[in-house]
């Protein structure tokens, strides 16, 4: 993408400044290393670009470009699955340790008695 080709929105343009030869070479739709054009996509959502600027600046559309940022992370659905057990595995562990924990606050509690009404 050339500047005559485009006009980009200030955020874009300052975002566009920033960003050196080669990156700016690598992010755009056409790049044919899928990885590396990933990596540097995630780089930059890393760093606070929005994916609306990075779709302005590299031609791709919003969702290709959040899924590549998933993709890169890894998030597939057996990463998915394991963690969704582990997760579950904790809160039960959790949920048992407060019912000991609970259980046994209840003999220093001090029960409150209720006042006779004597009308």
């Amino acid at each position: 993408m050339t500047e005559e080709d485009k006009k980009l929105s200030p955020r874009a343009q300052a975002v566009w400044d920033e960003l050196d030869e080669k990156t700016r070479k690598i992010i755009q739709k056409d790049y044919p290393f899928r990885n590396e054009r990933d990596r540097a996509i995630r780089d930059l959502v890393s760093r606070g670009v929005m994916y609306i600027t990075l779709e302005e600046i590299t031609g791709i559309s919003d969702s290709a470009l959040q899924n590549a940022v998933t993709r890169s992370y890894g998030l597939d659905l057996n990463n998915y699955e394991r963690l969704l057990h582990e997760l579950k595995s904790s809160f039960e562990k959790i949920h048992e340790s407060l019912s000991v924990l609970l259980e046994g606050s209840g003999k220093n509690v001090r029960k409150i008695k209720r006042k006779k009404d004597h009308r």
